[in-house]
């Protein structure tokens, strides 16, 4: 997108990544709803919950949680890296 150099394509840059996740996220609470599910849950079934890995950035032009933040929501679980200033 940087080689590319338009307006349009720098706009797109680090959303791509939100985007797919999102896609997941979608799936997710598909998978988890609906009668298939709801006849799981009476014999006992859990939820799974979602997991974000490795959602520190490594474009510094972002703030640190830009990932967090946009992934944030209900029956979600992110993995934070620690602040690199407090090593």
């Amino acid at each position: 997108l940087e080689q590319i150099g338009t307006a349009e394509a720098l706009d797109l840059t680090g959303k791509a990544a939100v985007a797919q996740a999102a896609l997941a996220y979608q799936l997710y609470q598909k998978m988890f709803s609906g009668p298939r599910w709801e006849r799981l849950e009476k014999r006992g079934a859990k939820k799974q919950r979602l997991m974000w890995a490795s959602t520190n950035v490594k474009n510094s032009a972002y703030r640190d949680t830009f990932y967090v933040d946009s992934l944030i929501g209900p029956d979600t679980i992110s993995t934070i890296p620690p602040d690199p200033a407090l090593k």
